[in-house]
């Protein structure tokens, strides 16, 4: 089985979900490994991580994640999550930021 490491990075998209983790597709897994976040808003910020089916149900990964104002250092979370075809890793924010958003990294293991 080959594993190949891959990871995704960004700003956070208000309360739209953001993706960590993509869909592997068909006969490949990804391992979900670990998600970073910094807040440079000046306003806290609530995240949840949930793991998405095609169905759009959500299983919440973890407690939500509390971002400080202005936190400059990443807060983490890590774990590991097999994601399989049709199932995504994504990030939502409980509301919208008000001058900057948070960004976030999230690394995974590609199993083919």
């Amino acid at each position: 089985m080959a594993k190949t490491p891959d990871n995704s990075n960004g700003p956070m998209n208000g309360t739209t979900e953001v993706v960590l983790v993509p869909d592997p597709g068909a006969s490949v897994q990804n391992v979900f490994s670990d998600a970073r976040f910094e807040n440079k808003d000046t306003v806290q910020h609530t995240i949840s991580v949930y793991l998405k089916d095609g169905s759009a149900n959500l299983l919440k990964i973890g407690e939500a994640l509390v971002l400080e104002a202005g936190v400059g250092a990443p807060l983490a979370i890590v774990g590991m999550v097999t994601v399989k075809n049709g199932e995504t890793v994504v990030a939502k924010m409980l509301a919208a930021h008000t001058t900057t958003a948070p960004r976030r990294w999230s690394s995974w293991i590609n199993c083919t």
